[in-house]
């Protein structure tokens, strides 16, 4: 993902995203297979990647659970509450991208056949 909420294919690996995330060149999106079923490797590499998606909602559920409690001892401290704040409204957006990253790995799963 560079930011746009779009998965793409790198076959540069790293080096081609960090390229494109430092020059803000966006790499064309992958286009759907054509093919009923995708090949071994990628049915693979979309279920990690729906593993690791998973793993990291989960955490950023943790650090928002940790956040609000951190929210409620902070209540009446207003220079801590507004940092606390912020924190708990970054998370929630990183855990909102990573849902929709989740989802789009998930349909993709669906359609390659498992």
């Amino acid at each position: 993902m560079l930011g746009d909420g779009e998965l793409r294919d790198l076959p540069g690996g790293i080096d081609q995203y960090l390229q494109l995330r430092a020059t803000g060149i966006k790499a064309p999106v992958a286009t759907k297979q054509t093919d009923a079923k995708a090949s071994i490797l990628e049915i693979k590499a979309l279920k990690k990647e729906v593993a690791r998606l998973e793993r990291a909602m989960q955490k950023a559920d943790e650090k928002i659970l940790q956040l609000e409690n951190a929210q409620a001892s902070a209540a009446f401290d207003h220079n801590k509450l507004a940092e606390v704040m912020k924190e708990l409204s970054e998370v929630n957006v990183e855990k909102v991208e990573l849902e929709e990253a989740w989802l789009h790995a998930s349909h993709q799963l669906e359609e390659n056949g498992n």
